[in-house]
């Protein structure tokens, strides 16, 4: 997770709001009733936005979804499926259904009957640069397109 885009995107930021905060930031509010009303409901974005859930229910929706929708949130941006990220949490049956549609027919069998550890290596390879979400992260994404485009 360390060397994914969005885990950078996060530390950036806060080493960015680390470094504005007082060094007694913990003792008194005074600093934070002295600042811009922006600078606080800024502050307030980056603190919340580490505490969505966006773990799915079983009908697929999360908490973040909404949140996709309103800051247009393009996935591929930050997220790509690794071995690491991705193939390794699901059985050969779905690595092999993500290859053939991403890629072909073709190339998806001999993932099958390789070893889970090496079929999601070589998945990971194929799939490298195509931009292709899983369908979670797909529906949000669309969403967003859908609404910009009416």
């Amino acid at each position: 997770m360390s060397d994914s885009p969005s885990w950078t995107v996060f530390e950036s930021g806060l080493d960015e709001w680390q470094s504005k905060l007082p060094e007694n930031f913990t003792e008194s509010f005074d600093w934070l009733l002295a600042w811009p009303q922006s600078k606080v409901i800024e502050l307030l974005a980056f603190a919340m936005s580490h505490s969505v859930n966006g773990l799915q229910t079983r009908d697929g929706k999360s908490d973040m979804d909404a949140l996709v929708k309103v800051l247009g949130v393009d996935m591929n941006q930050y997220w790509e499926p690794t071995q690491a990220a991705y193939f390794d949490h699901i059985n050969k049956n779905g690595i092999v259904s993500v290859i053939t549609e991403v890629v072909s027919a073709d190339k998806a069998p001999p993932l099958a009957a390789m070893k889970k550890v090496e079929a999601a290596a070589a998945a990971e390879r194929l799939v490298s640069g195509t931009g292709w979400l899983p369908l979670t992260l797909r529906e949000a994404v669309e969403s967003v397109d859908d609404e910009v485009a009416e």
